[in-house]
């Protein structure tokens, strides 16, 4: 009988250890929201996070949140991201150890790479050979890692400054980069590319207004209203108008100049630049003058 009693005995105590142990009163919880460069979340399977230590693989909800329970101990948790849109894919890696029952509230978890932010800030400011510094840091880290993909950003963020210091050689070839390495979805490559063949041409001395025509084409008919904020100039879709009005009229297609004229004139008075405006004003006034 006592035999029994203590086989009983150990059964019970083993039991218990097991459950200690897989059954989940030894866990904590992690929670957060991950967010883009911007501040905007993001989530779903795009996100990707990783305990060290543990096969599973997790992923954030739509909205960024996520609420995660995991053994106690100690930990990398690293978060990996792939934006389309941008062509990024980045990192974030935090180190921590948790209790059982304890709540680690990593609150906002950035997965941004600040060179990139850095580039934009300094563009905005003006300071175009700053911006390209940052623009080329950026690069410099998805080559060691810190950013996998390349980024379709960085390279339009070099083609822009570059066209704003009237490097028309450096502004093509970095948003063809771009063009390139977004496989032709970077809305935003396509309008620097039309702006500068409409502007100096692509070598500073060949305007060629029907390759500025196709450039701004591919933007138009990308789904959504094209916008460059927040990065940069406040372009609009109604702005992109404008300019392949401008680009059609002096590639000599005066029906198509007049149809971009009244789509831009629909809605350049809320959305337009004062830019835009002077070109259909102008525009209409050489167009009925034929």
């Amino acid at each position: 009988m006592k035999k029994l009693i203590l086989n009983l005995a150990i059964a019970i105590l083993v039991l218990i250890t097991i459950s200690s142990c897989g059954g989940g009163s030894n866990k904590g919880n992690i929670m957060g929201q991950a967010v883009d460069n911007w501040g905007a979340a993001v989530g779903g399977d795009d996100v990707t996070i990783i305990f060290s230590g543990l096969a599973d693989i997790y992923h954030p909800n739509q909205d960024g949140t996520f609420d995660i329970s995991i053994p106690e101990g100690s930990y990398t948790v690293e978060f990996l991201w792939y934006s389309n849109d941008e062509g990024i894919e980045i990192f974030y890696q935090y180190d921590f150890t948790i209790a059982t029952g304890q709540t680690i509230n990593m609150g906002t978890v950035p997965l941004v790479n600040t060179e990139l932010n850095a580039g934009w800030a300094k563009y905005r400011g003006g300071l175009y050979n700053d911006a390209i510094t940052h623009f080329n840091n950026y690069l410099t880290d998805v080559r060691n890692g810190h950013a996998n993909m390349g980024s379709n950003s960085a390279f339009c963020g070099l083609g822009w400054s570059y066209a704003r210091l009237m490097n028309p050689i450096e502004a093509y070839n970095n948003l063809d980069a771009a063009v390139q390495a977004s496989s032709g979805t970077n809305a935003d490559a396509y309008v620097g590319l039309g702006g500068l063949f409409l502007s100096v041409g692509h070598d500073g001395a060949n305007y060629t207004y029907d390759e500025s025509n196709v450039y701004l084409t591919s933007a138009i008919n990308m789904a959504g209203n094209y916008s460059s904020a927040p990065t940069h100039d406040h372009i609009t879709e109604t702005d992109l108008y404008a300019a392949r009005s401008l680009a059609r009229f002096l590639d000599g297609d005066i029906s198509g100049c007049q149809s971009d004229i009244n789509t831009a004139g629909a809605t350049v008075d809320d959305e337009g630049s004062f830019a835009s405006i002077d070109t259909l004003n102008m525009l209409t006034w050489l167009v009925g003058h034929i």
